[in-house]
């Protein structure tokens, strides 16, 4: 009788162990999969904001650019309509300063600093991930350097508006000499070659930053992985049906894994993509580096990039193993041809199953014609600046035009950089010409 209690309250006590080693095992696993889950959602805001700050540095130095064209403008031809261009230039800047220093506060109204970032041109649907990024990295080396650049630029940007300003009261009080002119261009000067040295530190500070978020998920991701397979491990030994539960529990972990992984190899390919259109390009340079970028990172074999000039026409200025037939027209007018109706209508198009007859991709050993064509617009603020033409020998997938979709606004911004720095040179050439020929009419 005593032994069969005995048996009893060992059968009890192992089951209640056994219980209890299921519940840690369940326990274990609900942790590492809410560990998982949040690390991706983490991992996802960090690299987003990481590339909405990209964007948003680009239309950061496009607005502190164009104001500073037109303050220069303002003080050669003392016109008031630059002087206005020239703040309406500026709100970009300053909507950002007003979002960097909500952000600082301890305990910050986000309402405010999402409307600043807004006002910096940056996407609604981004502004959440880059105050989320600002908040909780703010005290890590590659983000605080990031941000003490930003700061510093926002003080030259203080200077550059209190420089119009008094510009505009010396302008509208009269007296305004020549002296006075070139004073104040020189010091425009300064102030724009302080910047856009800022520009590029801020640049590299982020991709520093990108490289740190990169590793730093890979490391939490390899720990996670490896606690999963012990817990997984364990499960197996212990009982069999938990057996179907932990495959698929380890195959969400793999398909949250690809789906960083893939996360990583964007953020790394627009990193490089960056890399190679930044610094300073003449237009052709930039347009055969994008291009080029484009075809080999999409499998294309053949590529031309059309830039819409002030005439409204698309002209070649890049090209990809492209071969000029006399019978192909490089310009094309809005409208007219494949290239100009994607330009006109605002809108990619694709094409499958090319005719063998229609453009070939030349080589030693003879010529291939590419069986999809692709046509897809570069919009920058509702205005055409380009089309992008890429032949294939396989069709163009998702992933592949999810890509361009998201490089594009950094093409079209760059681009107009590059468009307003040739002006602004040009614009300078102009300036000693028409500080000689005043006198002459005075």
């Amino acid at each position: 009788m005593n032994t069969m209690k005995k048996n009893a309250a060992s059968e009890s006590a192992a089951a209640l162990s056994a219980k209890a080693k299921l519940n840690f095992v369940i326990t274990s696993i609900t942790v590492i999969i809410a560990g998982l889950f949040l690390l991706g959602l983490s991992g996802m805001e960090v690299l987003s904001g990481l590339r909405a700050f990209v964007g948003a540095e680009a239309l950061w130095s496009k607005g502190q650019k164009e104001a500073t064209i037109h303050l220069l403008q303002y003080a050669s031809g003392q016109q008031i309509r630059d002087y206005e261009d020239f703040k309406k230039e500026l709100a970009r800047p300053l909507g950002d300063k007003q979002a960097r220093l909500e952000l600082e506060k301890e305990d910050p109204e986000l309402g405010r600093a999402y409307q600043g970032l807004i006002l910096g041109g940056s996407h609604p649907d981004d502004v959440r991930s880059m105050a989320f990024l600002f908040r909780w990295f703010r005290d890590f080396e590659h983000i605080d350097k990031a941000i003490s650049i930003w700061e510093r630029g926002d003080a030259l940007i203080d200077e550059l508006w209190v420089h119009g300003k008094t510009l505009q009261q010396r302008i509208t009080a009269g007296g305004y000499t020549d002296n006075d002119r070139d004073a104040a261009i020189e010091r425009i000067h300064l102030l724009d070659k302080s910047l856009t040295s800022l520009e590029e530190e801020f640049s590299a500070a982020l991709g520093e930053a990108s490289r740190w978020a990169k590793g730093l998920l890979r490391l939490m991701m390899v720990g996670f992985v490896i606690s999963a397979g012990a817990i997984s491990l364990v499960l197996l030994l212990f009982i069999r049906k938990i057996i179907e539960k932990t495959h698929f529990l380890s195959q969400e972990l793999v398909l949250q894994h690809e789906d960083l992984a893939r996360q990583n190899q964007l953020v790394s390919t627009q990193n490089a993509f960056n890399e190679r259109i930044r610094g300073e390009q003449t237009e052709s340079e930039f347009c055969r580096n994008v291009i080029s970028f484009l075809a080999n990172h999409l499998d294309a074999l053949i590529g031309i990039f059309y830039v819409v000039d002030e005439d409204t026409v698309l002209r070649s200025k890049g090209t990809y193993a492209y071969y000029q037939s006399k019978n192909i027209p490089s310009e094309f007018h809005l409208g007219n041809g494949l290239v100009g109706q994607a330009a006109r209508d605002k809108q990619s198009i694709l094409i499958s199953n090319v005719p063998g007859d229609q453009i070939k991709v030349q080589s030693a050993l003879g010529e291939i014609p590419p069986r999809h064509l692709l046509f897809f617009p570069i919009i920058l603020d509702g205005r055409v600046k380009g089309v992008l033409e890429l032949g294939s020998f396989h069709p163009f997938s998702d992933s592949k035009m999810s890509f361009l979709e998201q490089v594009v606004e950094n093409i079209a911004v760059s681009l107009e950089m590059i468009q307003s720095r040739a002006r602004m040179a040009e614009l300078l050439q102009q300036i000693p010409a028409q500080a000689r020929l005043r006198p002459e009419s005075a």
